[in-house]
Formats: structure tokens, C-alpha cells, sequence
């Protein structure tokens, strides 16, 4: 009996697709997520624009026409009150959204469901009605991309999951406060995708201007950072603290900051948010793959998980994914592989270079096998 070799797996394939799984079933872990962000309920402001004695105000929802009579001694919240009442008690208004009232002359009408589109106008110039809040599906997720959690813990009781943006992750800070000590070494160590950068500044004058010169340092050649990936400031216009701020959100960095020798002064302490939402590696949940089940797509182009619905994913396993001709055809094995977590069609999409936008993946690989060829764009990586 032959051995299990992921690579003969690799060999023997002519032709992938995209998110094609390319270990079997007993050397994959996958999961699955349910795909509903942005998902926002659509909301509408209906604002009295003057009280007026008995007088009748009247709007629509949804082609609904509603009305009703302020007392002869009405003020803002009794004609509040009312519309607020004749929207959740008619059969249409009261099926598409929910009315409350948000302040003395304005009432608030929020759907029940997200992405359902809803109108809301004035009829006899009474009210302003205004779309505060537009309707927004959730969005699909191709096959053969990076998905994350959205959230810590996952949403309710659902495990939800999104395409890997950094509109859904923050930038790491790291604020270091530092005690003034004359003569003494600040030393700064950032650690960037597993490559450590140094610089360092002896402390003179006073603690604001020893600050400010260290963020020129960390700032500048000195310390042979590359381009977009973490900035520093100072906290305060007179500095008590030296700020590290990621510049891509979802690209983690380690920082330290010590004093010399000879130092009396206390040790530099920091407060950071380090975790899960500043960097995507810890966010990642796996890579879609490819399933039997309804795509949003048809004819093959794009194919991909609809909102709303649940996206397959795989948590360890080799899979093939989409690689941008930019990429080139060369991959050596092991290479690493790069994220894409600029908002737009490529979102997720794997790269073998950087950018200002694309993030290390550490738990991705790049395999060497029988590429199904650069025309069409596919190679495989191994997340684990």
C-alpha cells in the first residue's frame, strides 16, 4: 500500500479551480461560518416640522397612506405618540418596520429585517421623512478567500464570518510611558513580520524633546522600516509617551522599549490593544473553499457564497486559490503568502509580494506542484 503524499495529490492534478480542495477528506479540518455582515436594517426619520391644533398630519410607508388628527391641545410628543402608534398598528407600515420615538419631534422608523428597502414620505408637507440609514445585504464571499471572525466572541450563537478586510479589523497601538532620566539611552525594538528593526536616542534637555527626536528616528531611515507598516507619534503636544501605531489595520507588530545602561529611572511601561482585531492572522478563521451547494454567481464567474447563507471553510488543508498575474508564474516551496485587506474585488485575495494593503499570513504557505497554469491564474497554498 502507497503512502499518503500530499504532493502526489499536487502532481496529479490537470486542471484546478478555484477553491478546489487538493488534500482528502482525513487530512483537512474545515468549518463553517454564516456569512451576514454588513447586513444593516434600513431606517427612516419622519420630523414634525410645526404643532399645529387639530390639524391632520399625513405620510406613507411603503404606499400605506397614514394620518392622523392632533388634539386641540397637541404638542410635539402627543403627535409623536400618534404616529408612532398608527405605524406599528397598520398591517403594511407595521410589517416592514418598527417606530419609536427618538426625541420630542422626531420619530424613528428602523426594518425589521436587514436589507429590506423601504419608503417613507410626507403628504401634506407637515413632516420630513428621511432616509437616515440605506438597506445593505450581506456580502458574498468568493471561493478560495481569506475569511475572518468579525467579532470576539462570535455574534450571539451564531458563528459568523466575513471576507477578510481592515474594515472589520483595527490598528495595533502600543503607547509606551517613559520617565525622563538625563544621559540615558531610549532604546526602541520593533519586531515586523518576524524581522526586528532598532533604533535608539540618548535622552537630553528634557523628556518632550528626547520623545520627539526618538519618533524622527523610528520615523526615518535610522530605522530601515519598511514603507506602511508602523508609524510613530508622540501622545501629547509636551510628550510623556511614545505611540506605536500599526499603519495597515489587521498587521500586528511586537514593540519594545528600554532604557541603557545605567538607567535609575522606572522601566517604560506599555498599554497596548494587542490581539485578535489588530491582527488577522489571530482573526483568521480559514480559506472558503469551493462546495455543491447554490453559489451567487452563474456560468462560473466568481463563483461564491451568497449573504446569508453558510460558507464552507477549510481550517487546515491545501486548496487552490486565485493568484493575480502581477504575481508572476514563479513559486519556489514555502514561499509566503500575502492577504489582500483593501475593501474591494480582490479582498482576501492571496499574493506572493507586499503592499501597502496586504498583510503576511503566517499560517499560510505557498506549494510547489503542477501549477494548473498562469493563464488562468491558480496555485495552490497550504493554511494551517
Amino acid at each position: 500500500m502507497v503512502g499518503f503524499n500530499a504532493s502526489n495529490i499536487l502532481t496529479r492534478m490537470p486542471q484546478w479551480v478555484v477553491g478546489q480542495l487538493l488534500d482528502t477528506d482525513i487530512h483537512n479540518e474545515k468549518d463553517d461560518a454564516l456569512n451576514k455582515a454588513p447586513q444593516v436594517a434600513e431606517a427612516w426619520t419622519i420630523t414634525i416640522d410645526t404643532v399645529t391644533a387639530s390639524a391632520v398630519y399625513a405620510w406613507i410607508v411603503n404606499g400605506a397612506d397614514l394620518s392622523v388628527t392632533a388634539s386641540a391641545s397637541a404638542t410635539n410628543e402627543t403627535i409623536n405618540a400618534q404616529i408612532v402608534a398608527a405605524i406599528n398598528n397598520d398591517f403594511v407600515s407595521g410589517s416592514v418596520g418598527l417606530a419609536v420615538r427618538t426625541s420630542a419631534t422626531v420619530v424613528t422608523v428602523t426594518g425589521h429585517n436587514p436589507g429590506i428597502v423601504f419608503d417613507v414620505s410626507d403628504a401634506d408637507a407637515k413632516l420630513t421623512c428621511v432616509n437616515t440609514v440605506n438597506a445593505d445585504d450581506a456580502d458574498p464571499i468568493s471561493f478560495g478567500r481569506l475569511v475572518i471572525s468579525p467579532a470576539i466572541p462570535f455574534d450571539g450563537e451564531d458563528r459568523c464570518c466575513v471576507i477578510a478586510t481592515s474594515a472589520y479589523m483595527t490598528a495595533q497601538v502600543d503607547s509606551w510611558a517613559i520617565t525622563y532620566e538625563a544621559a540615558i539611552e531610549l532604546i526602541v525594538t520593533l519586531t515586523v513580520d518576524g524581522i526586528p528593526y532598532r533604533v535608539s536616542h540618548t535622552m537630553a534637555t528634557d523628556l518632550d524633546t528626547s520623545i520627539d527626536a526618538l519618533v524622527i528616528k523610528v520615523n526615518g531611515v535610522m530605522a530601515g522600516l519598511p514603507a506602511a507598516t508602523v508609524i510613530a507619534t508622540a501622545n501629547l503636544s509636551t510628550a510623556t509617551a511614545l505611540v506605536l501605531t500599526s499603519e495597515v489595520a489587521g498587521k500586528a507588530f511586537v514593540s519594545s522599549v528600554s532604557l541603557g545602561v545605567g538607567a535609575t529611572a522606572a522601566a517604560p511601561v506599555r498599554t497596548t490593544n494587542a490581539g485578535r482585531k489588530p491582527d488577522v492572522n489571530l482573526a483568521a478563521l480559514g480559506v472558503s473553499y469551493r462546495s455543491a451547494q447554490e453559489c451567487a454567481t452563474v456560468a462560473g464567474q466568481d463563483p461564491r457564497y451568497p449573504g446569508n447563507s453558510s460558507v464552507l471553510y477549510v481550517k487546515k488543508g491545501a486548496v487552490a486559490v486565485a493568484l493575480a498575474a502581477a504575481s508572476g508564474a514563479a513559486i519556489v516551496d514555502g514561499d509566503p503568502v500575502y492577504v489582500e485587506l483593501a475593501t474591494g474585488a480582490s479582498s482576501g485575495k492571496f499574493y506572493t509580494e507586499t503592499s501597502a494593503t496586504r498583510v503576511l499570513l503566517t499560517r499560510a504557505k505557498w506549494i510547489v506542484g503542477e501549477r494548473s497554469g498562469a493563464s488562468n491564474g491558480v496555485a495552490a497554498l497550504r493554511f494551517s
